[in-house]
């Protein structure tokens, strides 16, 4: 996962647990637990296979890339071959469809990228709110009050293990995925 999208949802967790925390604070006693966000994130099934089939776009996205790449540069070597025994007008018609093809390629390539980007956007996004939806199902079936996440900021500097839940989670959430 790039830093693009952890550096927001660690922010986004940072400020539903800050906000937890003021809840449990005023609302005592209350069941409260504790999972490792990121462990969840990593572990998570759902987000494994989003991940592979993912990477199997880019991988065809790349694949298109470097077949136009590689036709340019055939045009390129072939043009150099012929260029001595081309008109001046031919000349000038090669290169200017040369440097189209080029532009095109470059043009292709940036579309490649943001489409890559909003397509791990909409992945990520989609993870979370599984994730997020399965939480609450969870919490209510396990009677928590309060289900606090930790993340590598450190909102959560301390939990007994006894709170922790991140692994019976994760084995839930894995098996609701299935």
């Amino acid at each position: 996962m790039n830093n693009k999208i952890i550096v927001p949802l660690v922010a986004l967790l940072l400020l539903v647990n800050l906000s937890l925390i003021g809840f449990l604070l005023l609302n005592q006693p209350s069941k409260v637990v504790f999972v490792k966000s990121k462990y969840i994130f990593d572990n998570y099934v759902g987000m494994k296979e989003a991940q592979r089939v993912f990477e199997e776009k880019k991988s065809s996205w790349q694949s298109n890339l470097d077949t136009l790449k590689n036709d340019y540069q055939r045009a390129v070597s072939d043009f150099n071959l012929q260029e001595n025994t081309l008109s001046k007008s031919e000349k000038e018609s090669r290169i200017s469809i040369l440097r189209h093809q080029e532009e095109n390629i470059m043009k292709y390539a940036q579309q490649l990228e943001e489409q890559a980007a909003e397509e791990d956007h909409k992945l990520t996004e989609g993870i979370v709110n599984q994730i997020d939806a399965f939480i609450k199902i969870y919490a209510k079936e396990n009677g928590f009050d309060l289900i606090v996440g930790t993340t590598s900021s450190g909102n959560v500097l301390y939990g007994a293990d006894g709170i922790d839940v991140t692994e019976e989670l994760l084995k839930a959430l894995n098996e609701q995925y299935k």
